[in-house]
């Protein structure tokens, strides 16, 4: 995803006019959202307060696009902690740093220091934590280094994002640089498989696989009437399964290599959304060439943005007419869909996860687990911390994050962040 794709995302709770003199330095705010990148349950982050969508247990239980009910054995969620304590990580003797990444198991964690815009641009560090305890401390092969994800090895993905972007990965104190020229890789999961997107120029751009770090990239085989530059990559799954997002929509390449659109329920009125390209002229958007909407006499479909993959679920969004955007989680193997909150529960989902409203707050399952803010980020100026929530582990015993600073000044600093609850 590109600068101005995840600027829009993160900016996108700030639209209209607001009451005072904004106190967030949105330059640094959208360089902060390149390098956000969660493990399997959420990522991204809102431009005043990053936290994860207000939940309850509740929710509305519905199948995709009138396909019958199949037998629901759906994917279980871990038991909700009863409390968390938030505590700083160490960084060494960077002057900051911020945590990006965490794998399944909640035991590693990865980031990069000094992950703030710099002229000229500077090779910064990647940082591993295992338990809490730094353990790799490693200068980046290439400036403006970002971390997108870390497996249950260790193995950690990202690239350097100045002029064409260079994607590589780190094993066992050395970085490899991954094949297919410039792109990105987006996750890793614990068999090593990792997904991402390569190509020359935007338009070009295109989704692949790597089955190792090895590998030469696989490209991911498109649906008919998608060009590449029309899908972006989101999430591997532990299985290999693999979603992706075109156009206004949804889409799953299985492990055995075949794909479909996700359908998703009923029942909202979406605002059109527009082509990730420029179009040649009287060429039809990439929603005209994809089988959606379905026009009916309910309206149409709407639209599904999905971000991650979940314990089996895949957690994303649905926007409506009025540009208010729904949490969901759908289960493709009983195509099941689920509404994450009551009628009345809105959020605004960006990048790769799910945020949304004012408090630090994660996803267990579809109830919502509240953290407690570490005392560091006590200030005496509203706005001056907000918290990027950023991963969790399987049992819900760990989250990671950043207390990142909402001003540019050099007492002022990013701190990685992690909650151990029980």
């Amino acid at each position: 995803m590109r600068d101005e794709e995840y600027g829009a995302l993160l900016l996108r709770p700030l639209d209209g006019e607001p009451d005072a003199p904004s106190k967030i330095d949105v330059a640094k705010a959208m360089r902060d959202g390149r390098h956000r990148r969660g493990r399997r349950w959420w990522a991204g982050g809102s431009a005043l307060v990053a936290a994860v969508a207000a939940a309850s247990v509740g929710g509305v239980l519905a199948t995709g696009g009138g396909t019958p009910p199949k037998p629901k054995v759906l994917p279980p969620d871990p038991p909700m902690p009863g409390a968390c304590v938030p505590a700083m990580l160490p960084i060494g003797g960077h002057p900051d740093a911020n945590l990006t990444a965490g794998d399944p198991s909640g035991t590693w964690h990865a980031g990069v220091s000094e992950p703030n815009y710099h002229e000229p641009p500077v090779f910064n560090s990647l940082l591993i934590w295992r338990g809490g305890q730094l353990v790799t401390d490693a200068k980046a092969p290439a400036s403006s280094f970002g971390v997108r994800d870390i497996n249950g090895a260790g193995v950690a993905v990202g690239f350097s994002d100045t002029g064409a972007n260079q994607p590589f990965a780190y094993r066992n104190g050395s970085f490899h640089k991954l094949a297919g020229g410039a792109g990105e890789p987006v996750a890793i999961n614990d068999a090593g498989v990792i997904v991402g997107n390569v190509g020359p120029t935007e338009n070009e751009t295109r989704p692949v696989r790597w089955r190792s770090l090895t590998a030469p990239a696989e490209p991911l085989p498109l649906p008919a009437g998608v060009r590449p530059g029309e899908v972006r990559v989101r999430d591997i799954a532990e299985d290999g399964s693999i979603v992706a997002e075109i156009g206004r929509g949804g889409y799953l390449w299985s492990p055995d290599g075949t794909g479909r659109f996700l359908k998703p329920p009923k029942g909202h009125y979406p605002a059109p959304s527009m082509s990730p390209i420029p179009l040649p002229s009287g060429m039809p958007s990439v929603e005209a060439r994809l089988p959606f909407p379905d026009t009916s006499s309910a309206g149409v479909d709407p639209q599904f943005t999905p971000l991650t993959f979940a314990r089996g679920w895949i957690y994303g969004h649905l926007l409506s007419e009025s540009s208010i955007t729904l949490p969901y989680r759908y289960d493709p193997r009983s195509d099941t869909w689920q509404r994450l909150g009551d009628a009345s529960t809105q959020a605004d989902l960006s990048g790769n996860g799910m945020f949304a409203g004012d408090r630090t707050a994660a996803y267990v399952g579809r109830a919502l687990l509240t953290l407690p803010l570490p005392p560091e980020a006590a200030s005496p100026k509203e706005g001056e911390n907000w918290m990027s929530l950023t991963s969790i582990g399987d049992d819900a015993r760990t989250v990671g994050g950043s207390m990142i600073s909402g001003r540019a000044d050099p007492s002022h600093r990013d701190r990685p962040v992690i909650w151990r609850c029980r």
